[in-house]
């Protein structure tokens, strides 16, 4: 890195937060959390340049992540009386130290990936007859839930079911009442296509251009389809990792088309800017229909959504010795103890769930204390940097072979498709965790089997 990239870095960072300062009218007075901001700011200026302007590699979307919860809660200073201690900020920065040196690891292996510069300009086409059979089959598993659905509401209390059929459903389903196993099983197939369908269309919109999806709509109905069951299920976390993989996908066809050498272009981050407004709107309007209830407008909705972890770590770091664990894990690896639990080896039981906080200033800010709380609560300090760092290995290493795709092969679909599912839990970490708690499951297990033989029916069996 040279002197001159090195000036430029430290004038964008000064920059960056001096703007930031003003336009939040934070006063005179530095707090701890304004350290925090800057010291995630340089760490993410760094990141940028280390990694030649790849605004989706792993250890970005990690740093990314946190700084937007940041801001979020800088915003929110007054509001919710938010005074960090340093020990937060030594928490959020050894989480975030730990992710950027696995990202060096991984990257600085002796194994050398094969860079592949030519690409595909093909469209892919898939048999009209299993597009209809998977939305067939999606719309009666949709069905399927929404009886669930009513059956699991009648659990909720008098309460939520007069907030209505989502509010209870959600109610019952933090209570621990469950789904029909059959229905959940059932919903993983419909998952599974409709990632498969979403990187046929990203791919053929990219290639192929936007009128491609008018040319074969059909494609579009699984993915409708999935988006349906998942507000019936009122999960919109879903929908994040669902919309990043979008997102990715369009990113990634991108840079294959032209170049990974060229930085984006700025009518990409034009198009991506637009399309993150959008999804914010519809992320605030969909609140009552999956449940949510809360008078607050946007701009406190938003940031207490994304940025409500930050001083919800702060807490929990001050009162760390309340809380207790009875076995090793039981916050970071709460699905695979429970997974394990149903075939007999451990007791299960264990609640993803966790205790719900307000503010100094009484202002519920919810039960997400960022993915660092639970590595924090369940091995201390080691967690802090094991987690992410484990974490962080196995993004980039995934990241590494998908760059180098040189043929798309059943293999390499999948592949491609499991990582992009997979990264929208990256910045996600900053809210809360999704990776260890849920995708280090059998149940997840059983999900990647069920992808890869969607794949195989959908790309290689001929009728």
């Amino acid at each position: 890195m040279t002197s001159v990239t090195l000036l430029i870095g430290y004038q964008v960072i000064l920059d960056v937060y001096t703007t930031i300062f003003l336009f939040l009218n934070l006063g005179a007075e530095f707090m701890v959390i304004h350290f925090l901001l800057i010291g995630l700011i340089v760490a993410l200026v760094f990141d940028y340049n280390l990694s030649n302007g790849d605004i989706f590699k792993p250890s970005t979307l990690y740093i990314s992540g946190f700084v937007l919860a940041t801001i979020a809660a800088v915003m929110n200073i007054n509001y919710w009386g938010v005074d960090l201690g340093i020990k937060t900020l030594v928490v959020i920065m050894l989480g975030v130290f730990s992710f950027l040196v696995g990202n060096l690891v991984a990257n600085y292996t002796p194994i050398n990936y094969k860079i592949v510069k030519s690409r595909r300009y093909y469209s892919i086409e898939i048999d009209t007859w299993k597009v209809a059979f998977f939305t067939v089959y999606g719309v009666l598993v949709t069905l399927l839930l929404y009886k669930e659905v009513n059956r699991i509401a009648l659990f909720a209390d008098n309460y939520h079911l007069k907030l209505g059929l989502m509010t209870a459903v959600r109610s019952a389903l933090m209570n621990g009442y469950e789904l029909n196993e059959m229905v959940e099983q059932a919903l993983k197939i419909s998952t599974c296509s409709a990632y498969v369908f979403l990187f046929v269309t990203v791919y053929n919109c990219t290639y192929k251009g936007i009128g491609y999806i008018r040319k074969n709509s059909i494609y579009v109905l699984p993915i409708i389809i999935y988006m349906t069951q998942v507000l019936l299920l009122g999960g919109r976390l879903s929908l994040i990792t669902f919309f990043v993989s979008g997102i990715f996908m369009w990113y990634y066809f991108e840079k294959e088309k032209r170049s990974w050498a060229r930085l984006v272009s700025k009518q990409f981050i034009k198009r991506l800017i637009f399309g993150l407004c959008c999804f914010v709107l519809l992320f605030y309007y969909s609140k009552e229909l999956v449940g949510r209830v809360s008078d607050e407008n946007f701009l406190e909705y938003i940031t207490r959504y994304f940025g409500g972890s930050i001083p919800l770590l702060d807490m929990y770091l001050h009162n760390f010795i309340l809380t207790t664990n009875n076995r090793l894990g039981e916050e970071s690896f709460t699905g695979l103890i429970n997974s394990l639990s149903k075939i007999g080896i451990c007791e299960g039981g264990l609640s993803v769930s966790l205790e719900f906080r307000y503010s100094n200033t009484g202002v519920m800010l919810g039960n997400v204390y960022t993915s660092l709380r639970r590595a924090f609560n369940d091995f201390g300090w080691f967690g802090v940097f094991a987690l992410p760092f484990i974490m962080s290995i196995f993004f980039n290493v995934l990241y590494r072979k998908i760059r180098n795709i040189s043929t798309y092969t059943v293999n390499s679909i999948f592949l491609f498709i499991v990582y992009s599912s997979l990264l929208g839990l990256i910045p996600m970490q900053a809210m809360e965790d999704q990776f260890y708690i849920n995708k280090l499951s059998i149940g997840y297990a059983i999900q990647l089997v069920l992808m890869y033989i969607t794949i195989i029916f959908l790309f290689k069996i001929k009728v």
